[in-house]
């Protein structure tokens, strides 16, 4: 078990550099053939107006770039994703997180199936 830790620790810079690599072809494909992300900018203009109303984040530090402050709404649109009743779906899902719309959909399953059991 050492070993492969060690080993995975060792691989994960290279893996993660593979990962990023795919995520720019996906995106650089998508501004090719005029893809719209109009999913995206209505769950991140929600999450930002929700965000600074309640004073999770503040606008200017949005605008001045703090890292921070977009971690903090990216956090908020994820959670946003997974609390949703609804399913997601290819149809639903954001078009920046299509790539992980597996992952999402498996927390989000997890965290409905862990609510229902707390009740």
């Amino acid at each position: 078990m050492d070993v492969a830790n060690r080993r995975l620790a060792v691989l994960s810079p290279e893996i993660q550099l593979y990962g990023v690599e795919k995520e720019r072809e996906y995106f650089a494909k998508v501004q090719r053939e005029g893809l719209g992300l109009e999913k995206t900018e209505l769950l991140f203009k929600g999450v930002v107006q929700m965000a600074v109303e309640s004073d999770k984040v503040s606008l200017g530090s949005l605008l001045d770039g703090d890292s921070a402050s977009f971690e903090a709404v990216h956090r908020i649109a994820v959670l946003s994703l997974l609390v949703d009743a609804l399913p997601l779906s290819m149809a639903s899902c954001p078009e920046t997180m299509f790539l992980d719309l597996h992952r999402l959909q498996m927390a989000q399953a997890e965290f409905h199936f862990d609510t229902l059991s707390a009740t």
